[in-house]
C-alpha cells in the first residue's frame, strides 16, 4: 500500500515499485493532487504512471480515494488486498503553511498516522516505510548532518513537529512489538520528474510555492515576477542555498527501504540527499541560460523554514556548482540577473544529450520541462553501512544515505532527468524536447551508484 500515492514524490515510487513487478494499492485523499476524473477511476497522475509501465498485460495498480481517519474503510482495503507493507507519503506539506494551520497539521498528519499503525496492527500488517523529512533536525549544530543529529526540540514549525511526534510513536511501535520493521527516511528538498516528461510536480491548486514551479511558471508567462524571499541570507550570493534530490533518486530510495523493511526488524533511520547546495540565484541562472527571462522581486521576510541548515552549513564556502546540466542557448538572454560571488559560469558544466539515453518520444509537448543532471564518468558500487554511532568529524558535508545491510539492496536504477516545472507550462518554444537523460541518477554520495545494486525479484508476490 502506498498511502498518499497520487502525489508528487508518492505517484514517482508507484511507477518505480510497479515496474519492479510489485502489486500496488493506492490510498489517497486527493487533497495534494487531481482527483479522478470520470470514466478512468484513477487520478490523472497514475493515469500516467499505468501508461509509462510498458507490460503486455496491464500493472495490478487499485486506487481508493479516501482519508486515512476513515478507520472501517481502510481496514476494508487491507483486508481485501492482503496488504503486507506500507509506504506512508499521505499527510500536507507545507512549512509556511503549517505556521498558520497547526491544528489542520496536527490532525491530518499525526492523528491519520496513528490510525494507519492502529490498522496495520489489528491485521498483522507490520513492515513500514516512513516519509519523515530534514526539518526534525531544526538548526544543524554540525556538519555534516548525520542521522545521530539531536531531533526535536529546535524544530521551527508544526509541520516538522508532527514529522517528529509520527518518528516517536513508531518507535514506540516498534520497541513493543519486535514483529515490527519500521524504516524512516528523513530528505530534502525532492525535484524533477521523470525523463519521459508525463510525472513531475504538479500543484493541484495551480498556484506552485516551491522554487522550480514557480520558476517555470514565470519563465512561461504565467505569473508576472519571481518572488526572492529574502536576499540576505548569510551565503555567497545573498539568497537562500537548498539541498536538492532528485525524485526519481528519492523513488528508488524508498523501494530500497521497502527491501531493507522486508528483511531487518525494529526501528531505522535514514537520510536521503546530496550534500551539496544551489542558491535560488543560481536556479534563476539555469533558466536564463535558456530563451526566457525571470523578473525578480525581492521580499523582507521572516525565515521560519528549516533552511538555515543548509544556509549555515554553506556560509564559509561557495556554493556547489549547479547539479544538473543545460544545453546552450541559442541566443543569450534577456534581461540578465547580476549574481554576487558565484561559482563559475553555469556554462562551465553544460553538457549535451548522452546517445544511451533519449526521452520517450509523445506527440505533444512535454508538459514537464526536464533539466539533467551531469553523467558520472566512473560508476561505483552501492554499499549501505550503518548510521554511525558518533557525531561525524568536522570535513565537507555530505548527506549519506546508509542503509544497515551487508548487501546490496537496490536494483539497477534508471536514469533521471532534473528540476522540471509543472504540467503544460512552457510552449514548445520554452521545451527542451532534446534533452534526454543522465546515465547516472544523482545519489547522494559520490559511493553510491545504482549501476552496481542487484536485481528486484521478477514477479514479487508482495501487496504494496
Amino acid at each position: 500500500m502506498v498511502t498518499g500515492g497520487a502525489g508528487y514524490v508518492g505517484s514517482h515510487t508507484t511507477l518505480v515499485l510497479l515496474q519492479a513487478g510489485y502489486q500496488v494499492v493506492v490510498v489517497d485523499n486527493c487533497i495534494n493532487a487531481k482527483p479522478p476524473r470520470p470514466p478512468s477511476n484513477l487520478p490523472p497522475s497514475l493515469e500516467r504512471v499505468r501508461k509509462l509501465v510498458a507490460t503486455s498485460t496491464p500493472p495490478s495498480l487499485h486506487f481508493y480515494h479516501l482519508s486515512l481517519q476513515d478507520r472501517q474503510e481502510l481496514r476494508a482495503v487491507f483486508e481485501k488486498h492482503c496488504v503486507e507493507v506500507v509506504i506512508h507519503f499521505a499527510g500536507l506539506k507545507a512549512v509556511g503553511e503549517s505556521v498558520k494551520r497547526p491544528l489542520d497539521y496536527y490532525a491530518n498528519n499525526l492523528t491519520s498516522t496513528i490510525t494507519l499503525l492502529q490498522v496495520m496492527s489489528e491485521v498483522g500488517c507490520r513492515v513500514l516505510v516512513f516519509s519523515s523529512s530534514s526539518t526534525v533536525y531544526g538548526p544543524a549544530t554540525y556538519f555534516p548532518t548525520d542521522e545521530d543529529h539531536p531531533t526535536g526540540p529546535a524544530i521551527t514549525n508544526p509541520y516538522g513537529r508532527t514529522k517528529y511526534f509520527c518518528e516517536q510513536v513508531m518507535r514506540d511501535v516498534a520497541a513493543q512489538d519486535k514483529r515490527w520493521s519500521v524504516v524512516v527516511l528523513r530528505y530534502f528538498n525532492p525535484v524533477g520528474a521523470h525523463s519521459s516528461g508525463l510525472l513531475g510536480d504538479d500543484p493541484v491548486t495551480g498556484r506552485p510555492v516551491n522554487l522550480l514551479p514557480s520558476l517555470a511558471h514565470v519563465a512561461a508567462g504565467r505569473k508576472k515576477v519571481f518572488q526572492i524571499f529574502g536576499e540576505d541570507w548569510d551565503t555567497p550570493d545573498g539568497t537562500c542555498i537548498r539541498d536538492f534530490m532528485h525524485v526519481m533518486d528519492l523513488a528508488e530510495g524508498h523501494v530500497a527501504a521497502l527491501e531493507h523493511a522486508l528483511t531487518h526488524t525494529g526501528a531505522s533511520v535514514f537520510n536521503l540527499g546530496r550534500g551539496e547546495g544551489v542558491s535560488v540565484k543560481q536556479m534563476i541562472q539555469a533558466f536564463e541560460s535558456q530563451p526566457a527571462s525571470v523578473p525578480l522581486k525581492v521580499l523582507r521576510v521572516q525565515y521560519l523554514t528549516a533552511d538555515s541548515l543548509y544556509n549555515s552549513m554553506f556560509t564559509a564556502r561557495e556554493s556547489s556548482p549547479l547539479p544538473f546540466s543545460l544545453p546552450s542557448s541559442p541566443s543569450p538572454p534577456s534581461s540578465p540577473i547580476p549574481v554576487q560571488s558565484l561559482p563559475p559560469p553555469l556554462s562551465t558544466f553544460l553538457s549535451f544529450p548522452s546517445p544511451h539515453h533519449t526521452h520517450a518520444s509523445t506527440s505533444s509537448p512535454s508538459p514537464f520541462l526536464s533539466i539533467l543532471p551531469n553523467p558520472s564518468p566512473s560508476p561505483s558500487p552501492i554499499r549501505l553501512p550503518s548510521p554511525p554511532s558518533h557525531p561525524p568529524p568536522q570535513s565537507a558535508p555530505t548527506l549519506p544515505l546508509s542503509l544497515p545491510s551487508p548487501s546490496p539492496i537496490l536494483p539497477p536504477s534508471s536514469p533521471s532527468s532534473l528540476l522540471p516545472s509543472p504540467s503544460t507550462i512552457l510552449p514548445p518554444s520554452l521545451s527542451p524536447s532534446h534533452l534526454t537523460s543522465p546515465p547516472s541518477s544523482l545519489l547522494p554520495s559520490p559511493s553510491l551508484n545504482p549501476s552496481h545494486l542487484t536485481s528486484r525479484p521478477s514477479s514479487p508476490s508482495l501487496a504494496i
